[in-house]
C-alpha cells in the first residue's frame, strides 16, 4: 500500500515506512489517532454525536500531520541524493560545528573545577 494512501488509513504506519527523521513524530500521531479512534467509538457506544465528531476530527489532525511528515521526509531524502542544490531541506541548513570551538558540555563531564 501507498504511503500516501496509508496516511489516511494508519497515520503512524505511514510515518514509520517512511523512515527516516520523521520516526519521532510516529509516537504524537499515534496518540491523536487512538483518541480519534476512542472517541470513535465511545461516540458509537453512547450515541453522543460530539464525540463521534471529534474523533473524526482526531483522525483527521492525525492523517494530515503524518501526510505532512512524510512529505517532508521525501524532500530531505531527495536534496541529499541531489547533494543539497536546491538549499530548501532542512538537513542542508544545519550548520556543522567548527574545529576550534569547545564543546558547550566539557565543563560538565569535567566536574566543578573551582574546588
Amino acid at each position: 500500500m501507498r504511503t500516501r494512501n496509508l496516511a489516511y488509513i494508519a497515520p503512524p504506519l505511514a510515518v514509520m515506512q517512511a523512515g527516516g527523521t520523521g520516526i519521532p513524530c510516529a509516537g504524537p500521531v499515534g496518540l491523536f489517532w487512538l483518541g480519534g479512534i476512542g472517541a470513535l467509538v465511545a461516540g458509537t457506544i453512547t450515541t453522543h454525536t460530539w464525540l463521534v465528531g471529534l474523533g473524526l476530527i482526531l483522525w483527521a489532525l492525525a492523517a494530515i500531520w503524518a501526510r505532512e511528515t512524510v512529505q517532508a521526509i521525501r524532500e530531505d531524502r531527495f536534496d541529499l541524493r541531489r547533494g543539497c542544490q536546491s538549499g530548501d531541506s532542512t538537513l542542508c541548513r544545519q550548520a556543522p560545528p567548527e574545529a576550534h570551538e569547545a564543546d558547550p558540555l566539557e565543563q560538565f563531564r569535567n566536574g566543578p573545577s573551582g574546588n
